[in-house]
């Protein structure tokens, strides 16, 4: 189960869509934070940096979409000395382990998911168990699939 006290900023520009995954993070019993839009996103965590211990975004997004999001994130923490947050992205089945891996992420979802599926990739995500589902693909820190 969760740890109480960890915060989910969840980004994804459809309002209903972003609502519903609100909903499940907060039923996982993380704290759930939400916008729709990519450069609200980068501010908050560099406004906020120790505020948020994930983030969960939507892959295309108007203005910054979910992979230069990663990058910008995983620059501006490196560059600020700061410790990396977990990333994953909420996707459909064109993205290859190659491109989360460029933009830094540590998981993927695709695109819909079940509330299982999302809390095994953020318990992975968070450190809390081993990966268990096949449609969530988790990556370690060098971007490799963990069997």
């Amino acid at each position: 189960m969760a740890e109480k006290g960890r915060t989910v900023l969840v980004v994804d520009d459809d309002p209903a869509i972003l609502e519903v995954v609100l909903a499940l993070v907060d039923h996982l019993g993380y704290e759930a934070v939400g916008v729709d839009c990519g450069l609200e996103a980068f501010i908050l965590i560099k406004e906020s940096p120790e505020r948020f211990h994930l983030l969960l975004t939507d892959w295309q997004m108007k203005e910054l979409d979910g992979m230069d999001l990663a990058r910008l994130v995983s620059l501006s923490r490196y560059v600020r000395g700061e410790p990396r947050i977990p990333m994953v992205l909420m996707t459909g089945p064109e993205v290859t382990e190659e491109m989360l891996a460029d933009a830094g992420f540590c998981a993927s979802l695709k695109k819909p998911f079940t509330v299982e599926e999302l809390e095994g990739v953020l318990d992975t995500a968070f450190g809390v168990r081993a990966p268990v589902s096949i449609a969530a693909n988790v990556y370690d820190a060098a971007g490799r699939g963990q069997d």
